[in-house]
């Protein structure tokens, strides 16, 4: 009898190296799993945050959501003719005109010759342009909280964010050279690797 019970262990497969490894890689998964619904859930509550402080300029904005387009358009290409404004808001010619026009007159946004063809206008925000379009994304208050972080958490910060900006330029249509430079877009290649 126990000569069985020796061949009954004997013929028991042990733990091998690829279970192991299976095994390690499965808790890896799992919490880098964690990992990321941690993540979603903290830039979920991050934005709520900032939103809420955007709120109040929110509630109290007199332009109108055309407006708010193309301001935030500007903001992001810094300067545009009437025809990209026009072709980035898949609007015409006439309705980029008559929506720059009002940011005009408003203060937001400032007309100006444009330098390489003295036949064609661009547009770009003024202070008070670029600072409405700061409080609406409630990006304002960045200032006031990042000297708060410690400098690992900020250095942590600045490489995942750079992370994260290479991950997203990966999976984006790229650019032409000449689009991403007068759209004042991030190539894959601008997006720093430091940190």
């Amino acid at each position: 009898m126990p000569e069985t019970v020796t061949k009954t262990k004997a013929t028991e497969s042990p733990v091998s190296v690829a279970d192991t490894s299976d095994a390690s890689h499965m808790a890896a998964s799992d919490e880098r799993a964690a990992l990321e619904r941690d993540l979603m859930s903290t830039w979920r509550d991050l934005f709520g945050l900032l939103q809420s402080q955007a709120a109040p300029k929110w509630a109290n904005l007199d332009v109108s959501m055309a407006q708010i387009k193309t301001l935030i358009t500007l903001s992001d290409v810094r300067t545009a003719t009437i025809g990209e404004i026009a072709a980035k808001l898949g609007i015409g010619l006439p309705t980029a005109s008559h929506l720059v026009e009002k940011l005009v007159q408003l203060g937001l946004v400032e007309r100006a010759e444009d330098p390489e063809d003295r036949r064609r206008a661009i547009a770009r925000l003024t202070a008070k342009g670029d600072e409405l379009v700061r409080q609406l994304r409630g990006s304002q208050h960045l200032g006031a909280w990042i000297p708060l972080l410690a400098d690992d958490d900020l250095a942590a910060l600045v490489r995942g964010l750079h992370a994260l900006a290479r991950a997203i330029c990966a999976t984006t249509a790229p650019k032409t050279g000449g689009e991403a430079a007068k759209s004042g877009a991030t190539t894959t290649s601008e997006v720093p690797n430091t940190m």
